[in-house]
């Protein structure tokens, strides 16, 4: 009995084996990846770039309240200076409002 029940242990283990075989030959044959896939599955670069992390965590933070009313005292000279230090600022960008400060 215990000779029968090695034999089936045995013949299963087998017929597993070549089962899982012949299932990764036949898909390893028959899959083909279209070049729209082959572009979503790139792996993506590991590495981060810390220089730009680490500026950003040392950015100033603001705090903004958008109920108030802010207007810019700025004479010519310093609002050229405004202009010229922000690359992604235009001239049109830029609202002076006047105001009644000294």
């Amino acid at each position: 009995m215990l000779k029968n029940l090695i034999f089936l242990f045995g013949f299963s283990t087998f017929v597993t084996i070549v089962w899982v075989a012949t299932t990764v030959y036949h898909n390893s044959i028959t899959s083909q990846i279209t070049p729209a896939n082959k572009v979503r599955i790139q792996t993506i670069n590991a590495t981060f770039d810390t220089d730009t992390i680490d500026r950003l965590e040392g950015r100033e933070e603001i705090r903004a309240d958008l109920s108030e009313d802010v207007s810019i005292i700025a004479n010519s000279d310093e609002l050229d200076e405004i202009i010229e230090s922000s690359q992604s600022a235009a001239v049109e960008d830029v609202v002076v409002t006047p105001s009644i400060a000294p």
